[in-house]
């Protein structure tokens, strides 16, 4: 086995296509934009710099609490989640409004998405890709991997 097919810092750094899905149970419809296509996030993955640096910000944090004695409120968890989100998201598609009109991505666009309670659905499916690993997996090539054959179709 070669440990760099299975390498999944450089997606993780980059980041990799989330197509956003309806909130159903199971696996939900594909949400479309106006313009029929798909809704997608690019995401940074668990293992990437932003996601330790953001967790590094999370635990320094909460080292300062511990050292005055203050106890972590919900409203620090929540946060401490929102800067992990933020700083996973590298981008999403064009066609994300909001009342009609673009809703572009950047920080701040990106806390109010994540914080908004009837959204909250886009955090978790978030959340979960980028914990993923599997989602930032080096991409396969069809060439015969030496091992035995399998049908995964």
């Amino acid at each position: 086995m070669r440990l760099e097919d299975l390498d999944t810092l450089p997606a993780a750094n980059a980041g990799s296509v989330m197509i956003l899905r309806e909130p159903t149970f199971g696996i939900g419809n594909v949400v479309k934009g106006d313009d029929g296509k798909p809704v997608w996030f690019k995401l940074r993955g668990s293992d990437s710099q932003a996601f330790r640096d953001a967790r590094r910000i999370n635990n320094q944090f909460q080292a300062q609490r511990a050292k005055h004695e203050v106890e972590a409120t919900e409203e620090d968890g929540e946060e401490d989640a929102m800067r992990v989100l933020v700083a996973c998201t590298v981008e999403w598609s064009s066609n994300l409004t909001l009342e009609g009109k673009l809703f572009a991505c950047g920080p701040e666009n990106a806390r109010k998405l994540y914080s908004h309670p009837g959204w909250a659905w886009i955090a978790t499916q978030a959340r979960a890709f980028i914990m993923g690993q599997n989602n930032f997996l080096p991409k396969r090539s069809t060439a015969s991997s030496g091992g035995p054959s399998t049908n995964s179709d």
